[in-house]
């Protein structure tokens, strides 16, 4: 019975030691998103493991963590409103990157909830609001900015200074 009991023991410390080796083959990579033109933090910048799964967006000063358990040799970082860049991964950070604007790359493109697309492969309804015309508008909150600028969209208030603003989209 003893024996057992040892052997039991023993295959359960192999399994455990087993599993805590593929945690240790974790890579893990920090780095920092910086715009080119004025040095500011690039807020929400896709960051990506090329070729591979891993991904993560960068923070409100523009770093980021990604862990892969593959090997990393270049990550690619995306952002509307910039260019792209794929950088190479030496040791476990890459230091600042610094991207470039793109204006090319607003040019028909369309937010849809969490996702972005260009305009000629959406189908649907779409409508624009200016933001020059919303500078005109007297409002207490951006929310009612949007009251009676976009067919289907519906600004609700509770009319209470400071009280909540419910938008609703038709569709």
């Amino acid at each position: 019975m003893p024996t057992k009991f040892k052997l039991l023991a023993g295959l359960n410390t192999a399994f455990l030691l087993f599993l805590s080796l593929s945690l240790f083959a974790q890579t893990s990579i920090t780095g920092r998103v910086l715009s080119s033109t004025d040095k500011q933090p690039v807020v929400g910048a896709t960051v990506q493991v090329k070729g591979g799964k891993s991904a993560t967006l960068t923070g409100s000063d523009g770093s980021f963590t990604i862990t892969s358990s593959q090997k990393v040799t270049h990550l690619v970082i995306t952002i509307v409103g910039y260019e792209s860049m794929t950088v190479p991964v030496k040791g476990n950070t890459i230091g600042d990157v610094f991207l470039s604007t793109s204006t090319t790359s607003l040019n028909d493109v369309v937010v849809t909830g969490y996702t972005t697309q260009k305009k000629k492969d959406l189908t649907g309804a779409v409508d624009v609001v200016n933001v020059k015309d919303m500078k005109n508008i007297q409002a207490g909150s951006p929310e009612q900015m949007l009251q009676g600028q976009a067919a289907g969209v519906t600004v609700i208030t509770s009319g209470a200074p400071g009280g909540p603003t419910n938008v609703f989209v038709r569709g």
